[in-house]
């Protein structure tokens, strides 16, 4: 992403299935894998909020750059997985001045 140098863009996330209960969790999708969601993990590997809340800003470097990276991974929420496929939906928004 391509934005002015040295300015702070805040990041958030918000998934189409929060969890309450577990932070960075899109709860299982209706008719997928019974008890699987997917977890969102920042660059450091720690869950990120995706009910919506603004996360710590980040800043761009001298040229304008800005890298965000982000993992997912499976999440057994309880007992034993189900088959089926596991989906997962994360809509980011990006605010800067």
């Amino acid at each position: 992403l391509n934005c002015p140098a040295n300015i702070t863009v805040a990041v958030s996330m918000q998934s189409s299935r929060p969890s309450a209960a577990v932070t960075g969790l899109s709860e299982p999708m209706t008719g997928g894998a019974a008890q699987v969601g997917v977890q969102l993990l920042g660059a450091d590997f720690t869950p990120v909020n995706v009910a919506g809340l603004p996360q710590a800003g980040v800043r761009t470097s001298a040229q304008g750059l800005l890298l965000l990276t982000y993992y997912a991974q499976y999440y057994l929420l309880a007992g034993n997985a189900g088959a089926g496929r596991v989906n997962a939906t994360v809509t980011y928004t990006l605010t800067y001045p």
